[in-house]
C-alpha cells in the first residue's frame, strides 16, 4: 500500500511534468476549381456543347489562368480547346457511342482538373430511298437502286441493307436481296415475278439508326396477251388456283413415269382395278402453257406411254403458238364421281381444265367405256367447246354457237390447233365433240 505521503509525490510530480503539445499541419489556402456544369447527350455525329466553369476562392484574386479542354484520345488526352474566360462552352462532336472530355486550370504553376465529363452519344438517324419501276413485264430484268444518306459526312457509312417483297393477297415479307452499302449508292438488278410491295430496310449500326424506306407498289405484267371474253358470254362454273409460272418462257416439255405421290392421287379416283391400262403404261407430260391471263404456266396430263412423245410435240407445238389453255391439272384432282366410275370429269369440264387419262365412262352415255381410260384422248379448253352428248351440249349449251375468241374456239379443221393436234396423228372429233382429240 502507498502512504499518503508518496500518493501526493506522484500526483505532483506528474502535475510538473512537460506536456507534448501537437502543432496543427499547415493548411494550404484554397485554390480554384473547374467542373461541368452538367453531363449531356448528343446525336452521334452532331455538334453540341458543354459548359466548364471555374471557380476562384470567395476574396481570392483570380491570377492570370488559362483553361484547357482535353478529350481522351487513346491511352492519354489530347488539347481540345483553351480559352482565359472562367466560362467556356465547349464544343463537341460525338464520332463513337461516348466521348470523356476533362478541363485542366493552370494558374500560375497550379494545376487543378475537373472530373471526367461523359457526352453519351446516341445512334445517328440516316434517310433511305428505294427507286425502281412501278410495273415491269413478267421475266424482265429491271435496274433498281438504294440511296441512304447520313446526316453527317464524317460517319463511316458501311450497313447492311435488305430489300423485301409482301406480294399481293399475301401477309409475311420475303426477302429477295441483302446488300451492303458504303458509298451511299447501290445499284441492282431485279426480275421481279410478282405484284406486290416492296420495301428496304436498313440494319442499325454502333452509331447509325435503322431506318425502313417508303415502300413502293409493283405490277407484274404478263408477258402475252389475255384472252378477253365476250361481254355475255358465261365463265367456267368451277375456279381452280392458277398453276404456278414457269421458270422461263419455252414449253420444256418433259415426259416421265408415275410417281409414288401421282399414283396414289389416281388410284380410286381416275384408275381403279379393271381399268385398260396400268402404272406401268401410263406417263406424265409435264409442260408449260400460254395461260388465259397471258403468264406461262406449268401444267401436266396424263397420257398413255405409247402417246406421250407426240403429247409432247403437240403442247410444244402450241406453246410456239401461243395458243391459251386455261389450266391443266390431272382429273384426280377433281374428285371421284359415282356416276361416271372415274374422275369426275363433269367438274373437270365446268373448269374448263384440259386433259388427258380418265377412266371412266362416256358422259351422257355411261354404257360405254370412255376413250380417254385408254390414254389415247385428249380434251382441250372444253368450257369454250362443248361436247355434244345425248342429253344436250355440255358444259355449257351457249360457247358452240360462239367463234370468237379464234385463239381458244376450234370450229372448222383450218383452225391451228386443230392442224397441230393433226400434224402428230390425233384426229379431232369435229362439231360431236370440239374439244376431245383422240390418238
Amino acid at each position: 500500500m502507498f502512504s499518503r505521503v508518496g500518493m501526493v509525490l506522484v500526483v505532483v510530480v506528474a502535475l510538473l511534468a512537460p506536456v507534448a503539445v501537437q502543432a496543427d499541419e499547415p493548411v494550404e489556402p484554397a485554390g480554384p476549381t473547374v467542373a461541368w456544369g452538367a453531363n449531356i447527350t448528343a446525336e452521334t455525329g452532331v455538334r453540341t456543347s458543354a459548359r466548364a466553369t471555374v471557380t476562384f476562392p470567395s476574396g481570392s484574386e483570380p491570377a492570370p489562368f488559362v483553361v484547357v479542354v482535353e478529350k481522351a484520345s487513346g491511352e492519354g488526352w489530347a488539347e481540345l480547346s483553351r480559352s482565359e474566360s472562367p466560362s467556356v462552352d465547349v464544343p463537341v462532336r460525338v464520332l463513337r457511342g461516348r466521348t470523356q472530355l476533362r478541363a485542366r486550370l493552370l494558374v500560375a504553376d497550379q494545376e487543378v482538373s475537373s472530373d471526367t465529363l461523359t457526352v453519351a452519344g446516341t445512334r445517328a438517324r440516316v434517310g433511305a430511298t428505294l427507286s425502281m419501276p412501278s410495273r415491269a413485264r413478267d421475266y424482265q430484268w429491271i435496274k433498281a437502286s438504294v440511296t441512304v444518306r447520313r446526316r453527317h459526312d464524317k460517319l463511316s457509312l458501311n450497313v447492311v441493307a435488305k430489300l423485301k417483297l409482301r406480294r399481293s393477297g399475301e401477309k409475311a415479307w420475303r426477302t429477295v436481296a441483302s446488300l451492303r452499302v458504303k458509298e451511299g449508292v447501290k445499284r441492282i438488278n431485279l426480275k421481279p415475278r410478282h405484284d406486290g410491295t416492296y420495301k428496304l430496310m436498313t440494319q442499325g449500326t454502333e452509331t447509325l439508326l435503322p431506318t425502313t424506306a417508303t415502300p413502293r407498289a409493283f405490277d407484274n405484267l404478263p408477258p402475252g396477251s389475255r384472252v378477253v371474253i365476250p361481254r355475255g358470254a358465261s365463265r367456267p362454273s368451277v375456279t381452280v388456283p392458277a398453276q404456278p409460272r414457269a421458270a422461263r418462257i419455252a414449253a420444256d416439255a418433259t415426259v416421265s413415269r408415275l410417281s409414288d405421290a401421282v399414283w396414289s392421287s389416281m388410284k380410286g379416283r381416275t384408275w381403279r382395278k379393271g381399268c385398260p391400262v396400268g402404272r406401268g403404261g401410263l406417263r406424265i407430260v409435264r409442260v408449260s402453257y400460254w395461260a388465259f391471263d397471258g403468264y406461262v404456266r406449268r401444267g401436266e396430263i396424263v397420257v398413255r406411254a405409247a402417246s406421250a412423245s407426240r403429247t409432247k410435240k403437240i403442247f410444244t407445238d402450241l406453246f410456239k403458238a401461243k395458243a391459251p389453255v386455261r389450266s391443266m391439272y390431272r382429273v384426280d384432282r377433281f374428285g371421284y364421281s359415282t356416276s361416271l366410275k372415274g374422275g369426275d370429269d363433269h367438274e373437270s369440264m365446268r373448269a374448263d381444265n384440259t386433259s388427258g387419262f380418265n377412266c371412266r365412262k362416256v358422259v351422257g352415255n355411261t354404257r360405254y367405256v370412255s376413250p380417254h381410260s385408254y390414254g389415247t384422248s385428249i380434251d382441250i379448253n372444253p368450257w369454250e367447246n362443248p361436247y355434244r352428248s345425248a342429253s344436250g351440249y355440255t358444259p355449257n349449251k351457249s360457247w358452240h354457237k360462239r367463234s370468237k375468241p379464234a385463239s381458244v374456239t376450234y370450229r372448222g379443221s383450218g383452225d391451228p390447233v386443230v392442224k397441230v393436234f393433226r400434224k402428230h396423228g390425233f384426229r379431232w372429233l369435229g362439231k360431236a365433240d370440239l374439244h376431245h382429240f383422240q390418238d
